[in-house]
């Protein structure tokens, strides 16, 4: 029967020992990637939630600001195009809640 060296011993707990470092490392970078994840889509959840209709909203009053320099220039066509844009937006605070 063959005897296991002695240096075998000590050369095995230094491999397990490197295998948990390893596996500990990696570990610890497989969690900071799954947060860094995360942050990354409660910000997209925010983005759509606040962004978009913010955008619309900038649209809109981009809209009712041409209008209303066509107005004030003199040219009655925007008058009436105005009036609609100022009295029924399509954007609001209320119905637009996610």
């Amino acid at each position: 029967m063959s005897r296991p060296r002695t240096g075998d011993h000590g050369m095995r707990t230094r491999l397990a020992a490197l295998a948990v470092v390893l596996i500990t490392l990696w570990s610890y970078a497989a969690y900071l990637t799954g947060r860094d994840a995360a942050d990354l889509l409660r910000v997209r959840a925010l983005a759509q939630t606040l962004g978009q209709p913010t955008d619309r909203l900038i649209l809109e009053l981009q809209v009712e600001r041409r209008l209303t320099a066509r107005t004030v220039a003199g040219s009655g066509r925007a008058g009436p195009a105005l009036a609609g844009a100022q009295a029924a937006p399509s954007w609001s605070p209320t119905t637009d809640r996610v």
